[in-house]
């Protein structure tokens, strides 16, 4: 980061994607992950950054056989603030999406920590392994659980806060689409809130502790989180379920995870969610391994929505902050038709 006493025209270069920029001694000018501008007395901030996910998967099930290589993800992302008031856009230019926005929001922080008001479409607060981003979850993708029951992105009204950095809580009313159609013009609504205890909390080791629920016109949702970090050792699980306006039965889901980093990093948690791991010297080497029972969405590897089982192996390598190799091998069975599939997976990741 420089500070410039004269005005000044210079170009930044993040990625491939060159930027002109004027600059002097009121402003603050990074390209350490991104590019970032930023005014001296913390006023005003800017900042634009990304990711993409290239995915090589192989998948065979007693339903279908696939080989796909594609770009998973590729998001350009711009957010700041100016005072009191912030935002944030994100758009996905990844395989088949053309450009459509993943968030898009404004939020207020003249409450301070304990109360900011977030308004637009964003993450639904319910559940830990969907609130910590695709840059970061241990495994390369989610759940099948996750997958069922994360209510993901909508339109709505959240109020959220944090108290020190070891309690957090949200909550807000969100567009609920019917069925899988999230696109869909046909939607009801849902209250959706999460609240979050960290009862210890000092970095090399962690306790957190979480629930939430979702009240909708459709369905009724609830879940509940725990996760620890022992030094270089982290474990997470989460129990889901949901009773459904239309149906008699129950759906529920559990699933457990475990992993270790070989070169003595530590998983960083702030604010109820994960954070990417930062090598200390050289690559850092992350194993996996997650286990999931019940009602889940198994299309990861080729099979539907159904009652069943999971098991999943992971490994990580990070060579710096800003890139990840990760590999992924996943075998599952469901109950109603004993249809059995699995999958492995290849990703090269790159986050600025």
């Amino acid at each position: 980061m420089k500070k410039h006493t004269k005005l000044f025209s210079a170009i930044f270069f993040t990625g491939l994607l060159p930027f002109t920029a004027q600059a002097s001694d009121d402003f603050e000018i990074s390209t350490k992950g991104g590019l970032s501008i930023k005014k001296t007395d913390g006023s005003a901030a800017f900042k634009l950054g990304g990711r993409v996910q290239w995915d090589y998967d192989t998948t065979s099930s007693d339903s279908t056989d696939e080989e796909t290589f594609e770009i998973r993800r590729a998001r350009l992302a711009a957010k700041g603030y100016v005072g009191n008031w912030g935002y944030k856009i994100q758009v996905n230019f990844g395989e088949g999406r053309g450009g459509d926005v993943a968030d898009l929001y404004a939020n207020y922080t003249g409450f301070g920590k304990g109360a900011e008001i977030t308004i637009g479409r964003f993450n639904q607060p319910f559940g830990l392994e969907v609130l910590t981003s695709a840059n970061y979850i241990s495994m390369i993708e989610r759940t099948a659980a996750t997958e069922a029951f994360g209510p993901g992105r909508s339109g709505g009204i959240k109020i959220s806060g944090v108290s020190g950095k070891d309690f957090t809580y949200a909550a807000g009313l969100f567009r609920d689409p019917v069925g899988d159609e999230a696109d869909d013009n046909i939607a009801s609504r849902a209250f959706v809130g999460r609240v979050t205890y960290a009862p210890i909390n000092n970095g090399d080791s962690v306790l957190h502790l979480g629930a939430a629920t979702k009240f909708g016109e459709q369905a009724d949702s609830f879940g509940l989180e725990a996760a620890t970090v022992l030094g270089s050792f982290h474990a997470q699980a989460e129990y889901m379920s949901r009773d459904e306006d239309d149906a008699d039965d129950t759906v529920d889901t559990t699933y457990v995870q475990l992993g270790y980093i070989f070169t003595g990093e530590t998983r960083p948690y702030k604010g109820g969610t994960f954070k990417g791991i930062k090598p200390k010297d050289g690559t850092a080497i992350e194993a996996v391994i997650r286990y999931e029972n019940g009602f889940g969405k198994y299309a990861d590897v080729g099979l539907g929505t159904d009652e069943g089982s999971q098991l999943a192996l992971g490994l990580n390598f990070y060579p710096n902050n800003h890139a990840r190799i990760s590999m992924s091998y996943m075998d599952a069975s469901t109950d109603t038709d004993n249809l059995d599939g699995d999958e492995f997976r290849l990703r090269v990741q790159f986050v600025f």
